[in-house]
């Protein structure tokens, strides 16, 4: 009797070994190596594009955020993720989404492809070297309102408002500076803020970036359109 037992046991214990076999991965090719992505946090924090004396550049937050600016035409801020080295950009405030390929040696990006033009279905192409830079992501600007008053030969005394009513929007009102404050001309600006300036494009506008360096040190508001 005791041999019949046994030797069930040891029929089952074979299967159960060479069964084993199928769940084993081969490698064919074990001098391959595995391909290494970038992620989100090798993208942290601000760059600067090459031979642009600082002026232009992109920057990415901890918690998925970005903003930049490329070119004379070319701003954006919104969220972005990146995945196999493909960086998604999604502008909040015109709604687009562009991606591009990304590459990084040592403390420089290489971001190659084709960005959406102003409020248009065209597209350019870019091919940006950016270098890390040590200055600081900006914090946000909304609810700051800048104001100077001048006089002007044509209306007398006036006063300029910029009020940065949310992270992407400025609301820029030009009024009579009287007890209703007449509003004489207002706008809308889409904007970035960066290193002290302000990057804009006029709402309406062609998509133009406008430079503004703000500063209330002194006395009214001094207002300086940056060259680029």
């Amino acid at each position: 009797m005791r041999k019949f037992f046994i030797l069930p046991v040891i029929f089952l214990l074979c299967l159960v070994s060479c069964g084993g076999d199928d769940d084993v991965v081969v490698n064919n090719n074990p001098g391959s190596e595995e391909i290494s992505y970038l992620k989100a946090n090798d993208l942290y924090g601000v760059w600067t594009v090459s031979g642009s004396n600082g002026l232009y550049f992109i920057y990415f937050t901890e918690n998925g955020r970005y903003a930049l600016c490329f070119n004379s035409k070319l701003m954006s801020a919104g969220t972005y993720s990146i995945e196999q080295n493909k960086l998604s950009l999604s502008n909040d405030y015109l709604y687009k989404k562009d991606i591009l390929t990304v590459e990084k040696s040592g403390n420089v990006l290489k971001l190659t492809g084709d960005m959406y033009n102003f409020k248009s279905t065209t597209k350019q192409t870019v091919q940006i070297t950016a270098s890390k830079s040590n200055k600081e992501i900006p914090t946000p600007k909304t609810g700051e309102v800048f104001k100077t008053a001048v006089l002007t030969a044509t209306y007398g005394s006036v006063i300029t408002y910029i009020k940065y009513q949310s992270d992407y929007m400025i609301n820029y009102q030009y009024c009579k500076d009287n007890s209703l404050k007449t509003l004489i001309k207002e706008e809308f600006w889409y904007y970035v803020y960066f290193d002290g300036m302000t990057y804009t494009q006029s709402c309406n506008g062609n998509g133009s970036v406008t430079i503004y360096a703000l500063t209330s040190s002194l006395s009214p508001l001094s207002t300086q359109i940056v060259n680029q």
